[in-house]
């Protein structure tokens, strides 16, 4: 096949790009314009080899890597359906991902008082409502959701409004 990557993208847009979040969709495009492209843009399809992608990748550091590599993983496979690869032919195969240091952020106070606000907001559907009654419960209680979502009954004092997490 002499199909040229930036003909791939072109494709990927047409014919599989249609169900990507906005911001998915805005970012896919920023990586293939600035990072992608540059490099390999002008290479076909078919001749595209794990070591021109760990190069491409190697001055990229931590999540944008990781993403780029998603995407470009992503991309192949969808070549190999095309049929402008060989079958199993993916050249992002077998690369590992950057390790990714999990961020933690804390809401300024003013922050804080806007969403607490928002949750406040009259008018709401009984739908939002709810969420907003679970958000509001996780931020004053420093729950998790998952031990709220398993939470019973039996561990409420309402007497004393305090939910024991994780009693038996």
């Amino acid at each position: 096949s002499k199909v040229l990557i930036e003909q791939l993208v072109e494709l990927l847009e047409k014919r599989h790009y249609s169900n990507l979040r906005p911001a998915t969709l805005a970012a896919y495009r920023c990586y293939w314009k600035n990072d992608v492209l540059p490099a390999i843009g002008h290479r076909r399809v078919c001749d595209i080899q794990r070591g021109e992608i760990i190069e491409l990748l190697a001055p990229i550091k931590g999540p944008k890597s990781n993403r780029i590599l998603q995407m470009l993983k992503s991309a192949f496979n969808q070549a190999e359906i095309w049929d402008l690869r060989p079958e199993n032919s993916n050249p992002c195969r077998r690369i590992k991902p950057q390790p990714e240091r999990m961020r933690i952020r804390y809401l300024t106070e003013q922050e804080l008082k806007d969403l607490m606000d928002a949750c406040d907001t009259p008018g709401l559907t009984a739908e939002r409502w709810r969420f907003t009654r679970l958000i509001k419960l996780l931020l004053l209680t420093g729950a998790r959701l998952n031990e709220i979502k398993m939470a019973r009954w039996d561990w409420l004092d309402e007497k004393k409004a305090i939910l024991k997490i994780g009693r038996a």
